[in-house]
C-alpha cells in the first residue's frame, strides 16, 4: 500500500519523506504500422495486458507508436486534443485494456493544433484515478526539430 504525504516546499518546508514505494517503470518497443491506428491500438492493448501481468507501474510508448511514425499522414490521423479520450472507435481497444487494469500508458499520437497548424507529436496518459475511474490527459511536444 502506498501512504499520502503532503510536503510543503520553500520557507515553511516540511521535514517529513515521502514514503519508500518501487515504481516498475517499462519501455514497450513495438513495431507500428504506419497509418494503420486500429491495428496499432490492437497491439497496444496487448502490450498494456501483458505489462498489467507483469506488474508494471507506468507503460511508456514511443511517439507517435499510435500512428507509426508517418509524418506526412499526422494531419489526417490526429486527434483533436480535447477529444481525444471520446474517440472509443479509434482508442477503444487500448482504453478496454485499461478497464480492470492499474498501470498507466504513455501512448503517442499526433495531437491537432487548435490554430490549425501542424498537429502536435502528442502523447495521452492513460490510467486510473484516486476513486477509481479511467483517467486520460493529453501533452502536446511544444520544441520540435525542423524536420517534425
Amino acid at each position: 500500500s502506498t501512504a499520502a504525504t503532503l510536503l510543503v516546499v520553500g520557507d515553511m518546508a516540511s521535514k517529513a519523506r515521502l514514503p519508500k514505494r518501487t515504481l516498475t517503470v517499462a519501455a514497450a518497443q513495438i513495431s507500428s504500422k504506419f497509418g494503420d491506428i486500429h491495428s496499432n491500438a490492437a497491439k497496444h492493448a496487448a502490450v498494456i495486458r501483458q505489462a498489467e501481468n507483469l506488474g508494471v507501474d507506468l507503460l511508456v510508448f514511443p511517439e507517435l507508436s499510435l500512428t507509426g511514425y508517418a509524418l506526412p499522414l499526422a494531419k489526417t490521423l490526429q486527434l483533436d486534443i480535447h477529444d481525444a479520450a471520446a474517440r472509443r472507435d479509434i482508442l477503444g481497444p487500448v482504453l478496454s485494456a485499461h478497464s480492470n487494469a492499474h498501470v498507466t500508458s504513455i501512448v503517442g499520437l499526433p495531437l491537432a493544433d487548435p490554430s490549425g497548424k501542424l498537429p502536435f507529436l502528442g502523447a495521452l496518459a492513460i490510467g486510473r484515478g484516486e476513486s477509481g475511474e479511467l483517467a486520460i490527459d493529453a501533452y502536446a511536444k511544444i520544441f520540435v526539430h525542423e524536420s517534425e
